[in-house]
């Protein structure tokens, strides 16, 4: 989740379900330090790739926001 003018910080999250063949639906185990507009225990969508050789998880917004989700 790249916000203008924020750090990249590292959060815990519990895999839920995946909702594509790179997309997972986590549940947020800990509070940003950053005003970055989720909270612990928050559902959000994670994307999760390589770069550069390594594995890399990045939080694409609450699931709230996310259009043409899966049902569960």
């Amino acid at each position: 989740m790249a916000l203008k003018g924020k750090q990249v910080e590292e959060l815990w999250g519990r895999l839920e379900r995946q909702l594509t063949e790179h997309t997972f639906e986590c549940a947020l185990l800990n509070e940003p330090h950053q005003d970055l507009g989720i909270h612990a225990r928050d559902r959000v969508a994670v994307g999760v790739g390589v770069m550069q050789g390594r594995l890399i998880a990045q939080c694409l917004g609450p699931m709230s926001e996310i259009k043409d989700k899966p049902d569960a």
